[in-house]
């Protein structure tokens, strides 16, 4: 017996069975409403290709870094819902904001051939602010 005229019963349990599984995987789509605070560990990890540093004169030196982190806040940025930005939290580190600034100074200093040496000149590096989002968008599970 035909449930659908030209149809075979077959061809109509998988119908069915692609629309209960579509429908089920929709449900278990959530969309969250609110966001909890998160901390990142900062590591310094350069992606540069050779062609973005300078080339200096072979006379150029420095004598130390010194960093200074004089932010009042810890936080870095927010993550928010990517359909939903109104609902954020905010993004903190627990590293050492000072020594992943100071690394990546050192890392591009070598990478363009400037040398550390005494008598040379103190670079001073200060963290004022800083700021990024992160998007989170519906979540899937079952």
């Amino acid at each position: 017996m035909n449930v659908l005229p030209g149809y075979s019963a077959r061809s109509v349990t998988q119908l069915l069975g692609s629309l209960v599984l579509s429908l089920l995987v929709a449900s278990c789509t959530s969309i969250p409403t609110t966001l909890g605070p998160v901390s990142v560990s900062l590591q310094y990890n350069q992606i540069a290709n050779p062609g973005e540093f300078p080339t200096v004169p072979a006379c150029a030196s420095f004598s130390s870094i010194q960093v200074v982190d004089s932010r009042l806040d810890a936080t870095i940025g927010k993550r928010y819902v990517e359909t939903n930005p109104s609902i954020t939290a905010p993004l903190s580190t627990a590293s050492d904001v000072a020594g992943w600034m100071k690394a990546g100074a050192v890392n591009a200093a070598q990478r363009v051939g400037i040398n550390q040496k005494a008598g040379g000149a103190t670079l001073r590096i200060t963290v004022s602010s800083d700021s990024r989002e992160r998007k989170r968008g519906p979540t899937f599970g079952v």
